[in-house]
């Protein structure tokens, strides 16, 4: 028997290379989600004329889109990661009704946090109701911000919640707020808390608020999607930061990547937060000729759907941001 594991972040080359070792009359298992990151890949290539995934796709999504008729594959239901609002929004728009937590202790997640509750301020107010632990998903639109990739709205904002979770959130295996050590800080951004950046100029801005804010004793764990895949955390924080249509269009499939959206979302145990910029949610021309890009996007408009059907919305404005000057966050919280 030879097991194919992360199957969808494998290319048909190298499985050539593991399944030449198979007798012929032994089994093959592969185990994978092509729902998630594809092979990293340099170059872009045609999509071939059969409609099959190409040979730089993955193994596991090629037979998948083989598999009709004498189906093959069976899907796996139980989610040991994510709570019940957290597992519903994938659930209905990607994997369908049966993808629930698989058991109650699971389902029953919930971020604790010991909130000092005394500063009264426009900052804390907007911290408190984005962190808000009935609410374990959480969109964050930011209207009037021009940025390219680095945005120092979104930056200034991530940093403040990370340094307020830091401060108020429970570690989970202690039962206690996260100590200010290096035993207490790496175990903060070990399984604590996650920030994901699409763009390496917006990862090392968030870098700077967190360091300009806090001194940490473990580096901050910022970076892309990519080094993301296959862990978890409590908390996940994503900054898309682009909010330059022009900057949005030019690398559409990369920003607009369902995949790497439906990753982002599915990291974290009790609560996600994404930024996204209103100009990324706007239809064009150029995006509706994109059929990978308008996949992406629609997936963003239904994140957004799901909070305003499951939970509520407040306008904040930021100008208590660096450059926040007229900015201002719709938050949509949703909970199921």
């Amino acid at each position: 028997m030879l097991i194919v594991d992360e199957a969808s972040q494998m290319k048909i080359g190298e499985f050539s290379l593991a399944i030449s070792s198979l007798k012929p009359d032994g089994r093959l298992v592969l185990a994978g989600d092509d729902m998630q990151l594809p092979p990293l890949i340099q170059g872009e290539y045609p999509e071939p004329d059969d409609g099959l995934p190409g040979l730089h796709n993955s193994v596991f999504s090629y037979l998948r889109y083989k598999d009709s008729g004498n189906v093959y594959t069976c899907q796996l239901l139980e989610n040991f990661r994510m709570n019940t609002t957290l597992s519903r929004f994938p659930a209905e728009t990607l994997y369908g009704d049966g993808y629930i937590p698989a058991n109650a202790k699971v389902a029953g997640r919930k971020l604790v946090i010991n909130d000092p509750g005394k500063e009264e301020s426009e900052v804390s107010e907007f911290l408190r109701w984005v962190i808000d632990p009935d609410y374990p998903l959480t969109l964050c639109i930011v209207d009037n911000v021009r940025a390219t990739v680095d945005n120092m709205v979104e930056a200034d904002l991530t940093a403040r919640i990370a340094c307020y979770l830091k401060k108020c959130m429970i570690n989970h295996k202690t039962s206690e707020t996260f100590t200010d050590t290096l035993k207490g800080h790496k175990q903060f951004w070990g399984s604590g808390l996650f920030i994901i950046c699409p763009h390496h100029a917006q990862i090392r801005l968030v870098r700077k608020f967190l360091n300009r804010s806090m001194t940490w004793y473990y580096p901050p764990f910022v970076g892309t999607v990519d080094k993301m895949q296959g862990q978890e955390s409590q908390v996940v924080i994503a900054s898309y930061g682009v909010s330059d249509i022009e900057t949005a269009l030019s690398e559409a499939n990369f920003i607009y990547s369902l995949n790497r959206l439906n990753v982002t979302v599915t990291r974290a145990r009790t609560k996600c937060i994404l930024f996204i910029s209103r100009p990324l949610l706007a239809q064009s021309y150029e995006l509706l000729k994109n059929k990978d890009a308008m996949a992406g996007l629609n997936h963003m408009i239904n994140l957004r759907r799901f909070c305003e059907q499951n939970g509520d919305e407040r306008i904040f404005q930021a100008g208590f941001t660096e450059g926040g000057e007229g900015a201002e966050v719709t938050v949509y919280r949703g909970r199921v």
